[in-house]
Order: C-alpha cells, then structure tokens, then sequence
C-alpha cells in the first residue's frame, strides 16, 4: 500500500467516519498478514470513534430552564411541617392542572423579573409573588380595586410613582410594575428589620394594619400574630409554592421547559398606535401583545406622546419596518383641566360639556375628592356618552367602540364577546350594531369548586384563571362576595 492511501484511510478515520470502503492492495508488494493487520487496525480506530461519540452523546445535558435557575437561588424555609402550608401544598396538588396552568402564565414576565430581582440582591422567591397575587395575569383586577401582577392598589401605585388615568395604568404595566414592586419591597424588608415574611404580610395588609397586629403581640414573629385570614395566608400560599417547585420531580409535577432568555423588549414610536393593527401587521396573537401591554386598558396608546410598548424579542424591528404603513388612530379628542379653587366635579362636567361620570371615569376618580392644581383629563362630549341600555344581555355599540372597549366596559373578556356574537378579532363593528354580552356555554367544559375554609372568590377567580367578574355573573352573586365552605360554585372554561 502507498504511503498516500494510507494517509487517506487514516485521516477519514480520524475525522470521525465510521464506516470506510476496504483499502484496495497492491497484492505485488503486500502480504496477506499485513492486508489483516490493516483491517484490524481501521475496525479498531472506527470502533473508538463511536465509543466517544456515544459517551459525548451521553455527556449532554440541557442548559438548565429558566424555572430551574430560579429554584436554584431558593434559600428560604418553607416551614411545610406547619398545617398552614401544608394545607395550600396540598390544596395545590389536588388542583395541580390549575397549579400549573397559573404556572405556565409566568412564562412572557418570570426573565425579567427574576434578572431585576438579582440586580436588586432581592431573594428569587419573590419572583412567584405574582402566582399568589394576580395568577400571574397582568390585567387582573381585584374586588377592591388592586390591579395588575403585582396588585397595587390605586393610593400605592401613585405612591409609587405608576400613572393611573382613562388612557394607561402602569399598574398593570409588566416592567414598570415590577420596578415599582421591587422598591416597595425593598422598603418594607428594611423597616420591618430584615424580616421578609413581615414585609410580605405588610404588602398585604399595609404597614399600618401589621403595625397594630405586632403592637397586640410585641414579641410574636409572622406566626404568632393575630392577621386577617387573607393575610395569615398570603406568606403560607408562597412558600406552598416554592415548596412545589423545589420537589417537582418527587411531586410529579410537570413543570414547562423555557429557556433561560428575554421574552420581550421595547419599542418606542413618536406616534400614537392602535395594539389591535399593530398585532394584525405583525402577525402576532392579539392576547400575546395586549398581555405585555395590559397598561393601556383602551388598547390604544396615550394621544399626543410617544408610544413605548412591549413586543416579543425579535418583534421591535419588524415594527419599524412596517410603522408607517399602520392606519391612523382615530377616536375622540382629549383635553386637560386644572382645577381652580371653587371647582367641583359637578361644575367642571357642566363647563366642559360633559357627564360627571365620563370626568370620574377618564380620571379614574373613586370619589369626587378633587384639589386645586389637579390636572384632570376630559373626554370630548361625543366619547361621554351615557352607558347604552341593556336589553337582557345585549349591548349597542356605540361611536369610537371596539371589541376591547365593550369588553372591559360591562366586565366580560375580550374571547367571551367575539365568541357570543361569531365575530373574529378582526371583524369590523359599527355604530348602532347590537352585540350579545353572553355565551352559549354548550361546548365548553364546565367545572364545580367546592368552597374551602379561608377560600375567596378572588383566590378562587386566580385558580381557575378567570376573571373575577365572570366567577360572579356565573354563579348569580351580583355585588356581593360572600361565600362559605360547602358553597358549590360552577366555573365555565373554554375546551381548546
């Protein structure tokens, strides 16, 4: 054989080939013992080709999910020989479907949430605050009034600096939001002394509440004070659930697989923008990007400012491909109001030609509380029209509407109104045009909770994923929220 034939031979095997035609032999100048040896040797060399290849193969192991990296910074007890924690581990485990459906809506906000926690040192276990808070819905609003996955009530979110008005909320905003959150904790794990269970329950309740419940009790720690049933739960139904996490395997739960990466980014526009088309022109799923925006509760951008949005990664470019070739927005007209000394609610509506409720309603007002200096927000006479009359359970569109507008105006979702009426998200509707505001339930799957002790139609509203206001108009409790346990509730949830 050539000294060059071998060199081929040898250098495909080296290259990891594994199977190789019989090196033809110069019989003249060759023996048969060496033809034997020749072939021993390349079945030799393929053979450990493969043996590494199998080993490297076996070697592999993914890079770890992004809830893995956040179990990883778990440090805090989880205190489950105490029958309160138990109680929601196990009450978790017997709905684990909805445990971990909740779960899976963690997967557009948990990077960015966990990566602020790190930059702050702030424990990775509040990362899951939001499960017990909002199940992780940044447009959810609870019966007292807190809104979005942090559920900050209207006094503390201005407190803390997040706009509130008829055009944005930032209450319900992902990344300010969870800035605000970070901060408030911050604070409160300082003034009540590095105790982190403390400041949980005085996210809670307040400061004030916890103030006087360890005022009763000087020298009790979280466990020994005397809490309101929401907030003697609220630190147990965390841990229940970082507990979870912690065991998943043991517990069988089948967490999801996300990588390790940013979900969203930021784009900003010098030009109001209507989520709707933007959604339609990129193709994307309308709840994905009204999801990461849910701090624009008309689905529409403030009027006379920039536009910053949130956009699944890789989105922002297409965006400004395609910005100009988006439709104008077109609605009513705005104007701002400072309020004088003498003023009144009353007067403002009658000066500006309005109704009193369109003044509270823009402004977000609970009361007619206002102050001189006060820089209210006043919708045009046509945008302040009178609720339209409901006959039984239809509603009249009416000028400058939109499926969303309607939706959030009598408290049914966005998905409940497109199906009653066979409408697609992006169907047309007109003035005058009469909608159903129910569904036809035949087709969905209809479930039955059974009220537990220390349950709430808020808690209750989380687990299932729906809105509170539905928990309510399907079991007939108008504005009440009194339940007891052994109450049989029914929850509709739409089969996929």
């Amino acid at each position: 054989m050539t000294t060059r034939r071998f060199a081929l031979i040898f250098a495909l095997l080296i290259s990891g080939c594994s199977v190789l035609p019989i090196a033809s032999v110069d019989t003249d100048q060759t023996s048969a013992t060496q033809i034997a040896e020749l072939e021993a040797q390349r079945r030799a060399e393929n053979e450990e080709i493969l043996r590494r290849a199998r080993i490297s193969q076996s070697n592999y192991t993914p890079p770890p999910s992004l809830i893995e990296v956040a179990v990883q910074g778990f440090s805090w007890p989880t205190h489950t020989e105490r029958d309160e924690v138990n109680y929601w581990v196990e009450r978790y485990l017997r709905d684990q479907d909805q445990f971990e459906a909740i779960l899976a809506r963690a997967e557009p906000f948990l990077f960015h949430i966990l990566n602020q926690l790190e930059a702050k040192e702030l424990p990775s276990e509040l990362a899951f605050l939001p499960f017990v808070e909002s199940g992780f819905r940044p447009d959810v609003d609870s019966w007292i009034g807190a809104a979005g996955l942090w559920q900050f009530m209207p006094a503390t979110g201005r407190y803390l600096g997040l706009e509130q008005d008829w055009w944005i909320d930032e209450r319900r905003s992902v990344d300010n939001s969870t800035d605000a959150a970070i901060r408030y904790l911050s604070y409160l794990h300082d003034y009540f002394d590095q105790d982190w269970f403390m400041a949980l329950a005085a996210y809670n309740t307040g400061e004030g509440n916890l103030g006087k419940a360890m005022r009763a009790r000087p020298n009790a720690d979280y466990w020994g004070l005397n809490l309101n049933s929401e907030t003697a739960s609220f630190v147990p139904k965390l841990l229940a659930v970082i507990h979870l996490l912690e065991n998943s395997e043991e517990l069988e739960l089948n967490l999801p697989y996300w990588p390790n990466q940013p979900h969203f980014e930021t784009y900003e526009a010098d030009r109001q923008l209507d989520l709707e088309a933007v959604a339609s022109h990129l193709e994307l799923r309308q709840h994905e990007l009204l999801s990461l925006n849910a701090h624009y509760p008309q689905a529409i951008t403030p009027p006379n400012r920039n536009a910053r949005v949130l956009l699944p990664i890789g989105k922002a470019d297409s965006l400004a491909n395609i910005i100009e070739s988006l439709p104008e927005v077109t609605g009513p007209s705005w104007a701002h109001y400072e309020v004088r000394s003498g003023d009144n609610i009353s007067i403002i509506a009658d000066r500006m030609g309005v109704s009193v409720r369109a003044v509270m309603e823009a402004n977000q007002l609970s009361n007619h509380l206002i102050h001189p200096g006060d820089d209210l927000l006043i919708p045009s006479p046509t945008r302040a029209q009178p609720d339209p009359e409901i006959t039984g359970s239809v509603a009249m569109v009416r000028l400058g509407d939109s499926i969303w507008l309607i939706a959030r105006r009598y408290g049914i979702s966005r998905s409940t109104l497109l199906a009653a009426n066979g409408l697609e998200a992006d169907d047309y509707i007109f003035p005058g045009q009469t909608l159903k505001l129910s569904i036809d339930r035949e087709g969905d799957s209809r479930l039955t909770h059974e009220v537990q002790n220390g349950d709430s139609l808020y808690d209750i509203a989380a687990l299932y994923g729906v809105r509170l206001t539905e928990l309510k108009r399907w079991n007939s409790l108008g504005n009440s929220n009194l339940i007891r346990p052994g109450d049989q509730l029914t929850i509709w949830q739409a089969v996929d």
